[in-house]
């Protein structure tokens, strides 16, 4: 809808958000196995987002012919501004499904050819400005991992106590008090749970967005599927 406003307005919509206290619960079966296929599920329909960057490049031209093109001056004009206005947006697309397809090889690929350099001692590459800053942007990353891991335990304990707590005196119960009650314990469970299922998790979301890439290369309709969510019972 987003995309649709912008090229009706050429660029000068606003968006203006409403921020609700709300919690939304994640993608959830009966057993460990119907989690993992209604996350599938949904991070299938997520990527399926990657249309829009087609969407949004066969529309601009029609946008440019509306707009006049080069007939005039004034609609010249017109046209450089919303080009100028919509590459934000497209660069945005491009970006979240470019990393998403992309990451889960090229982190590996590049720490090998760090790896390769350094043991074979090529100083000539080592010495260099982009070898820095490839090491540079690699600390980074790691660190934003580890910072995310640790909000995200930080946002459930302002959170808990509005989430449905597990059935009382069942083993479930006992493993949450002892997993999630000291905050250290949650935040070095989290991050040591999520640093081993990174790669696992990245070349998943990887393969969904190939799967949506190829789907879009040669249909415009797609199955939106639902995925499961937990039955929480109304207070």
């Amino acid at each position: 809808m987003y995309l649709k406003c912008f090229l009706l307005t050429e660029g000068r919509v606003e968006i203006q958000p409403v921020h609700l206290p709300i919690l939304n619960y994640a993608p959830e079966g009966d057993n460990i196995f119907e989690t993992l296929g209604a996350r599938w599920t949904q991070a299938k329909r997520h990527c399926l987002g990657v249309s829009e960057i087609v969407y949004w490049l066969c529309n601009i031209p029609i946008v440019w012919s509306r707009l006049g093109g080069c007939s005039s001056c004034a609609s010249f004009g017109r046209c450089v501004r919303f080009t100028v206005r919509a590459w934000p947006p497209l660069a945005k697309m491009i970006w979240i499904h470019f990393v998403s397809a992309t990451v889960a090889f090229l982190g590996p690929v590049n720490s090998f050819i760090v790896g390769l350099l350094w043991l074979n001692g090529d100083y000539k590459h080592i010495d260099s400005w982009i070898f820095l800053l490839n090491i540079c942007l690699q600390v980074f990353y790691g660190c934003s991992f580890l910072i995310i891991q640790v909000l995200s335990v930080l946002l459930y304990e302002r959170v808990k106590s509005s989430i449905k707590p597990a059935p009382r005196n069942t083993t479930l119960e006992k493993m949450s008090a002892a997993r999630w009650s000291p905050v250290w314990l949650h935040a070095l469970t989290t991050v040591t749970q999520n640093a081993v299922s990174a790669p696992g998790f990245f070349f998943c979301g990887a393969f969904a967005e190939w799967i949506a890439t190829c789907k879009t290369a040669v249909t415009h309709k797609f199955d939106y599927e639902v995925a499961l969510k937990p039955k929480v019972d109304a207070p």
